[in-house]
């Protein structure tokens, strides 16, 4: 038997089939959204392929590709260990694992993303950003999240306090806002929160938690109340400013300079790491990031201690 992790690696990496919806005419020009018929297919199709019970469970998420007219989908389901993404065809028979942009420059093959040069690296791990651990952590992993994500849920509630308790001193994690506009409250959310982060960061690693643990409450119609009565327990916070900040702008502001980073280096999808700028994408489990860590650490004080040899040679 298959695992269902390995279904997803391997089935990831080909061109998946999807089945003729219908026969449809379409202007080539624009990317038209999926109908509710069209995604209800995608979904019992991917809900087979990856062993998902029920197709009730699957979301389907569209949204344009610039300068194409094929539609990028990403699928979520509770039951998957991470997001499926992919690109559908402007006839809707194909729904293809990924796609190269011939207008960048070509990754080489083998070489996976690309490790951040030293410049942006430090741009992106910047003080200026909320962070946990200190600044000489052996260790630095850069988070670009989304408040409405599942995965970057699962993400704050289990690994990343993991880490932190296992790796007292040696883990820094810095918090980078990249709000997707599939979700209606991921943007206003992430503008509070830039708000709250730019007075006291302690309090908005709270706020952070209260967001995520309060993600199937919090919607339109209640966010800034509920948020607001949240915040008003912690003393340090001058709550007018926070308000002020959100509906001035400042707090949108703060996190489009985010978002211009998140672009700068590609990112497709959230949770998304660098790891002393390493880049790793999707849903990573404690374990994984463990190991990721413990090597990190063991390559700095092999370095130091090379550093040192050659000073005493």
């Amino acid at each position: 038997m298959i695992s269902k992790n390995t279904r997803l690696a391997v089935i990831s990496s080909f061109l998946v089939c999807v089945a003729t919806i219908g026969t449809h005419w379409y202007d080539k020009t624009k990317s038209l959204s999926l109908t509710a018929t069209e995604k209800q297919h995608i979904a019992e199709y991917v809900a087979k392929t990856y062993g998902v019970s029920k197709t009730s469970s699957l979301n389907v998420y569209d949204f344009p590709v610039d300068g194409s007219s094929m539609r990028r989908v990403e699928i979520v389901s509770s039951e998957m260990p991470q997001p499926v993404y992919g690109f559908v065809t402007l006839d809707r028979h194909y729904l293809i694992s990924g796609i190269n942009d011939l207008r960048e420059a070509p990754m080489v093959v083998g070489s996976g993303l690309k490790a951040l040069e030293k410049g942006i690296q430090q741009e992106i791990a910047s003080r200026s950003a909320p962070s946990i651990g200190p600044a000489d952590a052996a260790v630095t992993i850069v988070e670009f999240s989304d408040f409405r994500c599942p995965y970057c849920k699962r993400f704050s509630e289990t690994a990343l306090k993991q880490l932190l308790t296992d790796h007292p001193g040696s883990v820094r994690v810095v918090f980078r806002n990249f709000p997707l506009p599939i979700h209606s409250t991921a943007e206003p959310e992430a503008e509070l929160a830039a708000c709250v982060a730019q007075q006291n960061v302690d309090a908005f690693w709270k706020f952070h938690d209260f967001l995520f643990a309060q993600q199937s409450q919090l919607k339109e119609t209640n966010l800034l109340s509920l948020s607001m009565k949240f915040l008003k327990t912690n003393a340090s916070l001058n709550l007018s400013a926070v308000y002020k900040c959100f509906k001035s702008g400042d707090g949108h502001n703060l996190v489009a300079n985010d978002v211009a980073l998140g672009k700068r280096v590609d990112i497709q999808a959230t949770p998304t790491f660098f790891l002393n700028g390493a880049p790793v994408e999707g849903l990573v489990e404690a374990s994984a990031l463990e190991e990721a860590v413990t090597k990190q650490k063991e390559l700095l004080v092999a370095s130091q201690a090379q550093s040192t040899n050659l000073r005493t040679q």
